[in-house]
């Protein structure tokens, strides 16, 4: 399995699940039938920068931190993957190509997504730009991007 789509599933788990322990999140995506490391959850979780927080019973859990350029929601994930032609980028913009027709939608979830991560974003029949508001977010969204792109 690809790091992104297990960071994918991580995600969606947290969302779901409390998750207080590396091997509470191990024995969760074994019940998903993805067979994984404790060694691999966590460079995980350092590289998704999960929090451990507390919660108001006085035990700690896992939770995703506010949207990080890193992290692709699953919904975008699907699009992008079946989508997503080219990625490129130069200093605070990223470009992706897509299939035609295809680029309203994703720019919708991206804009939903990583507000806080963008100036604006322009759309085309296959064309998104986004405008980030600074190159490493911007370089930060292109290396997740990148991980889509159809060969």
């Amino acid at each position: 399995m690809k790091k992104r789509t297990r960071q994918t599933l991580i995600a969606d788990i947290l969302k779901r699940e409390t998750i207080g322990n590396q091997s509470e999140l191990v024995e969760a995506l074994r019940d998903k039938g993805i067979e994984v490391t404790q060694a691999t959850i966590s460079r995980d979780i350092k590289e998704m920068k999960l929090i451990k927080t507390k919660s108001k019973k006085g035990t700690f859990h896992y939770r995703l931190p506010e949207t990080s350029p890193s992290y692709i929601p699953e919904e975008l994930g699907r699009l992008l993957s079946g989508s997503l032609v080219h990625v490129s980028y130069q200093r605070d913009k990223v470009l992706l190509k897509t299939t035609p027709g295809s680029a309203t939608a994703i720019a919708r979830i991206i804009e939903e997504e990583y507000l806080d991560y963008l100036f604006t974003v322009m759309t085309d029949e296959d064309k998104v730009l986004l405008f980030c508001l600074d190159k490493k977010e911007a370089y930060q969204l292109y290396q997740s991007f990148s991980t889509y792109v159809t060969k």
